[in-house]
């Protein structure tokens, strides 16, 4: 009478493929995991470019001038603007005779955007003199093209070309933004 059980081949065979369908698995399940970080990841990276250009494009709409020059001097990677000081109130603060003004600067440095606020002390931006905030990272280029309402007058207004890029599982991930703004009292 013969004992039932597997011979040394039968059980190698069995392994083998046991091998074979564990290997499939877990590749697929990398390919997945891989798809999930780099689909996330553009997400988050769309959101935050999104927002910056978003409130770039507020403060130049909220502007009452874009100078030449500010502490630095404007080029296709400073954007200077200067805004309406305002108090507490929500109420414009005037010196007598003019307007008072708020200055924020972005400036590229590196893949960093910043923001530097340079305000009237009596403005509610005071809070923030001096800070220098990375607005953005990752940005691969950008330019600020400024815009003339005639030749020989002021800007109006800014157009934002910008591209970011972050590699992520052997994945570049590019975000391409195109946008303008024509700042207050102009449009």
């Amino acid at each position: 009478m013969r004992k039932k059980g597997l011979t040394l081949v039968e059980l190698l065979i069995s392994i083998v493929i046991l091998g074979i369908i564990f290997s499939a698995t877990a590749s697929l399940f990398s390919v997945a995991i891989k798809n999930y970080q780099v689909s996330s990841t553009q997400a988050v990276l769309q959101r935050e470019t999104n927002l910056a250009v978003d409130n770039i494009t507020r403060e130049i709409k909220q502007s009452i001038e874009i100078p030449e020059n500010y502490v630095v001097g404007r080029s296709p990677t400073v954007l200077i603007l200067a805004l309406p000081s305002i108090d507490e109130n929500e109420n414009f603060i005037y010196d007598g005779s003019s307007l008072e003004k708020d200055y924020i600067t972005y400036s590229l440095d590196g893949t960093n955007l910043h923001k530097t606020v340079s305000a009237n002390l009596s403005s509610t931006r005071s809070q923030k003199n001096g800070t220098d905030k990375i607005v953005l990272s990752n940005i691969s280029s950008l330019e600020f093209t400024y815009i003339l309402n005639s030749p020989g007058m002021e800007t109006t207004q800014v157009n934002l070309q910008m591209t970011v890029s972050k590699t992520v599982s052997n994945t570049t991930i590019l975000i391409d933004i195109d946008n303008s703004a024509i700042k207050r009292n102009y449009e």
